[in-house]
């Protein structure tokens, strides 16, 4: 009985490292996915601000915040 606790504790101790891993990989794939909408978000309102298009109607079909908007755009007119 003694000497099977430590085992027990071993393998308890590699499936709790297990679980901290695959749930730091998907936390990991998720803010992925997340920064990878953002990106398609910029460059979205990046096209649609070199077709001249207004910055509010750009952060309202974007989702972007109007300060965001309002950065990117300053860059075109630099």
């Amino acid at each position: 009985e003694e000497a099977r606790m430590p085992a027990e504790y071993e393998e308890m101790a590699r499936r709790d490292e297990a679980d901290r891993r695959q749930g730091a990989y998907s936390q990991g794939r998720i803010d992925g996915v997340e920064e990878g909408r953002q990106e398609e978000k910029i460059e979205v309102a990046c096209n649609l601000l070199r077709e001249k298009m207004p910055v509010e109607l750009v952060a309202k079909g974007t989702g972007l915040s109007l300060e965001e908007v309002e950065r990117l755009a300053a860059g075109f007119s630099e």
